[in-house]
């Protein structure tokens, strides 16, 4: 793994906006996305403004985006800071590895009337892609399979969301993408490999208890307790393993 991409890495679980370089930061989220992040299984995004589907003042806003984000860090969830424009312009976080049943919650708490939360699957060729859900309270209401970055994207004016300017969106109730399929070649290339981990035992250990964790996260049948354990100890380990890299 390269020093910058785990840096990055290290950020998102940490929840820190600042990255190294503005155009890794939009390719990380579309790979985020795209399913093809090893240790990224599920994704929660949400937002804390506007409740009740009515406009609230910029300090109420920014109020209850902070008070989100301390509940996501109490909770040993990292997440990206994103923007976008949904009739008003809106502030949303990314949420990596967040459950369907906390996504949900925190929706309903903040007062929203949806939120979306995706699930890592596999085609019949074995090539990963995200599920996102449309949910209103508790209900799933839509589901996609694809998400959309491309050229026309970058002209729309509303119904998007952006990382620094980069503009993509999940085409839920456009029924022209009712049933369609993830397609790849969206320009993003994957930069995490396992050669990339130092030829070193107790990274290799590292790597392969950030894997084994990050798989725990997806289990339903386990406790909050351990989900936000697993949680915390992945923000240790990614420490320890930039330590030993920053050693090479």
């Amino acid at each position: 793994m390269q020093l910058k991409d785990l840096r990055t890495l290290i950020k998102e679980v940490k929840g820190e906006k600042k990255v190294v370089v503005y155009e890794a930061k939009f390719s990380h989220i579309r790979q985020i996305m795209m399913g093809v992040v090893p240790r990224i299984n599920t994704v929660g995004i949400l937002t804390a403004e506007n409740p009740g589907g009515k406009p609230a003042d910029r300090k109420s806003n920014a109020q209850s985006m902070k008070a989100l984000e301390r509940d996501l860090r109490g909770m040993n969830y990292g997440f990206h800071k994103i923007q976008g424009k949904f009739g008003s312009d809106e502030d949303s976080l990314l949420v990596p590895n967040m459950s369907r049943e906390d996504t949900a919650a925190l929706g309903i708490k903040y007062g929203q009337e949806a939120v979306i939360w995706g699930e890592k699957l596999m085609d019949d060729n074995d090539d990963p892609f995200f599920r996102f859900s449309y949910i209103e309270g508790d209900d799933t209401i839509q589901n996609r399979d694809v998400s959309l970055s491309g050229t026309e994207v970058q002209s729309r004016d509303d119904y998007f969301s952006q990382v620094q300017g980069r503009k993509f969106f999940i085409p839920f109730f456009d029924d022209a993408y009712e049933g369609a399929k993830f397609e790849r070649g969206d320009g993003v290339q994957v930069t995490y490999r396992d050669e990339e981990v130092p030829e070193d035992p107790e990274a290799r250990k590292l790597a392969e208890s950030l894997r084994r964790r990050s798989g725990f996260l997806t289990e339903s049948t386990r406790t909050k307790k351990s989900h936000w354990h697993h949680r915390g100890m992945i923000n240790v380990e990614f420490r320890k393993l930039q330590e030993l890299i920053n050693k090479r």
